[in-house]
């Protein structure tokens, strides 16, 4: 796979929507209709639903714990088209806890789907046949797929060919896992490379395609407590720290940076990449902050940006016309 041509960045401002001492680490967002909802796993309440008019804080929920109406490390969001509701994925509680913004807190819970494993998925959301795809360290397949109930029914595609076990190599090369909003197709975003992967509806892949940079995950494989680990240093480097998605358009947040440059901000990214869904990569914006999370409303024109400093905040870009 060769390198795609950076087109040159276009520097685009933000505004500050919203800035308050209840946010703490804001790393998910999504678009979800009129608002905004940010999870936040260092807050408790943990998710926070956001007028995006004005950035008011319509409301929080989500208490700490593991209890039906709780969240112990939300990661993930998964909109439903078209729909004023949402999936939460809790990655501790391996859990799918679906929200409808229509209906009062207290029906949070009311349908979720707990994953069932032995090993560790650590993204999930909803393939358009009703099954559930997800990414995480498992021993064969790229992809895991679970029915309704939370089992676990197959695998897809193969795992990258790289250094150490199954486990390893899937840890190396995790990233964040989207939807096109019909649910028609998938991609994951590489967290430690430059490198995105998309996926068919039902979770074979299509193809795999890398950024201007072209890099692969650097790291070791080592052992802990004798179970196998990946060993990375100051020389690995960041790609693909967030990801939203659209109907037309993937939108990554990208580092570039390895961890020896930057010590502590290296993981923040400072780029967005705008790929089509056949992976050709159309636009690179440059931020004004370092963000740590990402969302793109459904047409293409306001990018949602959370940062931690100079104090937690959730930013708003207006994106210029495509060209």
């Amino acid at each position: 796979m060769q390198p795609q041509h950076a087109p040159p960045p276009v520097r685009i401002t933000s505004e500050i929507l919203l800035a308050d001492d209840q946010l703490g680490s804001p790393e998910r967002m999504a678009v979800v209709g009129d608002y905004l909802v940010v999870l936040d796993a260092h807050t408790n309440p943990a998710v926070h639903v956001l007028r995006r008019a004005d950035g008011i804080r319509v409301r929080a929920f989500g208490r700490n714990g593991s209890g039906p109406r709780e969240f112990r490390g939300p990661r993930g969001i998964d909109p439903v088209a078209g729909d004023s509701s949402f999936w939460v994925f809790d990655e501790p509680l391996q859990r799918l806890v679906h929200v409808d913004l229509r209906r009062d807190t207290t029906a949070v819970g009311d349908r979720s789907v707990t994953l069932r494993s032995d090993q560790l998925p650590l993204a999930a959301v909803w393939a358009a046949d009703g099954l559930i795809l997800s990414a995480g360290l498992f021993a064969h397949g790229r992809l895991a797929r679970f029915d309704q109930s939370g089992r676990m029914t197959g695998t897809v595609g193969r795992i990258p060919v790289d250094k150490g076990p199954p486990a390893v190599v899937q840890h190396a090369y995790t990233g964040t896992l989207v939807a096109r909003p019909d649910h028609g197709r998938f991609a994951l975003l590489t967290r430690n490379a430059d490198r995105i992967e998309l996926f068919e509806s039902d979770g074979r892949p299509l193809r795999t395609v890398t950024g201007p940079a072209g890099f692969l995950p650097v790291y070791k494989a080592g052992s802990r407590a004798g179970y196998p680990v990946m060993d990375s240093g100051e020389d690995l480097r960041f790609g693909y720290v967030d990801a939203s998605a659209t109907g037309s358009a993937l939108y990554g947040l990208y580092s570039g940076r390895r961890r020896g440059e930057i010590p502590g901000y290296a993981h923040y990214g400072t780029f967005v990449h705008e790929y089509d869904w056949e992976g050709r990569l159309r636009r690179v914006f440059k931020l004004d902050a370092y963000a740590i999370g990402i969302a793109v409303d459904p047409e293409g024109t306001t990018l949602y940006a959370s940062r931690l400093y100079p104090t937690p905040a959730i930013l708003r870009y207006r994106l210029p016309p495509g060209g």
